[in-house]
Parts: C-alpha cells; sequence; structure tokens
C-alpha cells in the first residue's frame, strides 16, 4: 500500500466516523423533540385530568343541591304533622341530642386529661 492509498484509507475513516458523529447528534436531537412532545403532551393530559375533574365536582354539588331540594320537597309532602308540632318535636329531640353529645365531649376530656397526667408520671 503506498503512502497516497494510507491517506485515502484515513479520510474515509474519518468520514466514517464523522458521519457517525453526525447521526449520533441528529440521534440525539430527535430523542430531545420526542421529550419535549412528550413533555408538552403530558402537560395537557393533565390539564384535561384537572378541567375534567374540576367539571365533575361541578356536577356532583349540582346533584347534591336538588337532590337536597327534591327530598326536602318530599318529606314536606308526606310529613305527618303540622309544622309546628313537628318543629317543637325536633327542637326535643335536638336538645336531647346536644345533652349526650355534651356528656360524651366532657367525658372525653376527662379521659383524655387523665391519660395525659398518667403519660407524664
Amino acid at each position: 500500500m503506498t503512502h497516497r492509498d494510507e491517506e485515502l484509507e484515513e479520510e474515509l475513516v474519518e468520514d466514517e466516523e464523522d458521519e457517525e458523529d453526525e447521526e449520533d447528534e441528529e440521534d440525539e436531537e430527535d430523542e430531545e423533540d420526542e421529550d419535549d412532545e412528550d413533555d408538552e403532551q403530558d402537560e395537557e393530559d393533565q390539564e384535561d385530568e384537572e378541567n375534567e375533574d374540576r367539571a365533575g365536582m361541578g356536577r356532583f354539588f349540582a346533584g347534591l343541591i336538588v337532590g337536597t331540594a327534591l327530598g326536602a320537597s318530599v318529606a314536606l309532602m308526606f310529613a305527618p304533622d303540622t309544622g309546628v308540632r313537628t318543629r317543637r318535636r325536633l327542637r326535643r329531640r335536638l336538645g336531647s341530642l346536644r345533652d349526650r353529645a355534651e356528656d360524651e365531649i366532657r367525658d372525653l376530656r376527662r379521659e383524655a386529661r387523665r391519660r395525659l397526667a398518667k403519660a407524664r408520671s
């Protein structure tokens, strides 16, 4: 092999290496572009999910309001007593419930204080 042949062979090898480097750079750029596209798609998907969540919550609360209104209407139509008697009965039951709740809270506080004192000693 002559000196000129060796030089040509070296140039060919260098050209092949340059082409491989360029292909690697292009591949990296393509991967970066794909990553950017994936990130953008992920952001769009997340925004869509958030919008769907908000819409779902809105529908839930609308249903809750409608259900409450319908339930109250049905209860009034089928109430066995007059409004005065029903309110009086409710007042008595709520008073009793309040008394029981106050007793329970008082008992829980005593128990919490007792356990706290025991834990400190």
